[in-house]
């Protein structure tokens, strides 16, 4: 259950950099540097999440399927 939820704060971290660089990238001034240093931010939070990801997979502790089946 914890990793889930690291998860889904991983995934909620590349969504609020990716809003944070679409902001900066469209305001008054175009904070084009501000935008850059928001996508390595983005790129190594997923990496984080793949790698949280495929540990998960590996230790048993996620699995493939359907909640339903």
């Amino acid at each position: 259950m914890l990793l889930r939820a690291v998860i889904i704060l991983l995934l909620l971290g590349v969504l609020a950099t990716l809003f944070m660089s679409a902001l900066h990238i469209f305001s008054k001034d175009g904070n084009r540097k501000r935008a850059m240093a928001l996508l390595g931010v983005r790129v190594i939070i997923a990496a984080v999440l793949l790698v949280v990801v495929v540990w998960g997979l590996i230790t048993g502790n996620l699995s493939f399927g359907a909640p339903w089946s």
